[in-house]
């Protein structure tokens, strides 16, 4: 039945109890002051929603106290600075341009601390058993862990339960049933979560990520993972244009000796749902199976937002290929399903401005697809289809 192109924005997650924009918009646009929790192995998250467990251990360290409260001061730059929260990619862009700026981030610190120990001076007046949370705030930003922050604390949002899946697959059903009707089916979805991947997983539908442990140099005990290698060879494809909460980035290292590694201008990108795999996973030698690196130093789930993602993917091996792929797609699908993406990225929108000889079906309840084509159907619901 021809080439079918899918582009699937958040709107298409929310029925299985995902967050929109403005969920988002609102979980950041707040009072931070002690609501992180960073866990022993790294991984920060929110405190709300959490079992007592998971917050007595997200305690126990001390960097989610002085975070909450850098984090705290960002949101408040931002409000004084901007005053506009509508689109929380703004958010992420405005603090992505401060990084050019440690002064700025330097009086975000020293206004973080200011504030903290205002709140609990005995921070202060017992300097032995506290000293400790405000060691972050004394020494120079460590600027690049409030990205790793944002980029957790995003991820701990966009988790989808199992029983949310099997509650909400009748509301996906119509379109699983309308995609198997193509000879081809190319997936570019804008959203960072794997609910797709378990929705067809649960279908036992095979499908391609363009991930694969063919000729892998990332190994997890004796056995490879996949890596990145854009081959889309299935005829269900996904193609996630800004990344996934199961992306993790291997960065190459060379060891020039005692306890040095060099980092270098290599890296690939691996995918796992594992937990011990992103933390311990090594770098072999393809053939030789010899180890090269035994340690990864990133272990932070990798997507981009903010309204300056043209400049990342046009600078990222794997964001680049993706791009394009989505690019030479366009050019030969025969049809096109638009699925909760309201058409705020200037990059996708250019790419679908240019075919107005194929149909498309667009199921937005709030907004109507806005470039020509041959027909265009417009339905507010998946199970329209």
């Amino acid at each position: 039945m021809g080439n079918l192109l899918v582009v699937l924005g958040a709107g298409f997650s929310f029925p299985s109890g995902l967050p929109l924009a403005n969920d988002i918009k609102a979980r950041f646009n707040r009072d931070q002051k002690e609501k992180l929790l960073r866990m022993g192995s790294g991984e920060w998250m929110w405190k709300d929603d959490k079992d007592e467990t998971t917050i007595h251990n997200g305690r126990l360290g001390y960097d989610q106290l002085p975070y909450s409260y850098v984090l705290n001061e960002i949101v408040k730059s931002y409000n004084s600075d901007v005053d506009d929260f509508d689109n929380y990619e703004m958010f992420f862009s405005y603090v992505l341009d401060k990084f050019n700026d440690i002064e700025w981030f330097r009086d975000v610190y020293a206004k973080a601390k200011e504030e903290l120990v205002r709140d609990k001076p005995y921070l202060i007046t017992e300097p032995i058993p506290h000293s400790n949370y405000l060691s972050v705030l004394t020494r120079d930003p460590h600027i690049s862990i409030i990205q790793d922050i944002f980029n957790y604390l995003i991820a701990d949002m966009l988790v989808v339960s199992e029983t949310n899946i099997i509650q909400s697959t009748e509301h996906y059903d119509e379109f699983i049933n309308y995609i198997q009707k193509f000879d081809r089916v190319d997936i570019f979805t804008l959203n960072h979560d794997i609910l797709l991947e378990r929705l067809l997983s649960n279908k036992q539908m095979s499908f391609c990520r363009g991930f694969s442990i063919d000729n892998s140099d990332v190994f997890y005990e004796g056995k490879p993972l996949p890596v990145f290698n854009n081959h889309f060879e299935g005829k269900i494809n996904i193609h996630k244009l800004h990344g996934s909460l199961d992306y993790f980035k291997f960065q190459h290292f060379e060891n020039t000796g005692g306890l040095y590694w060099k980092p270098t201008n290599i890296y690939n990108y691996f995918v796992t749902g594992g937990y011990r795999a992103k933390h311990y996973a090594v770098r072999v030698n393809p053939i030789t199976k010899e180890t090269l690196q035994d340690m990864n130093f990133d272990v932070t789930p990798k997507f981009i937002t903010g309204t300056k993602k043209d400049d990342i993917i046009g600078n990222d091996m794997m964001y680049a290929k993706l791009f394009e792929n989505f690019e030479s797609n366009i050019q030969i699908a025969t049809d096109v399903l638009i699925s909760g993406y309201s058409y705020g990225d200037s990059h996708i929108n250019k790419e679908l401005a240019k075919r107005n000889d194929f149909n498309v079906i667009n199921q937005n309840p709030y907004t109507q697809y806005p470039f020509e084509a041959k027909e265009i159907s417009e339905i507010n619901s998946l199970k329209d289809l």
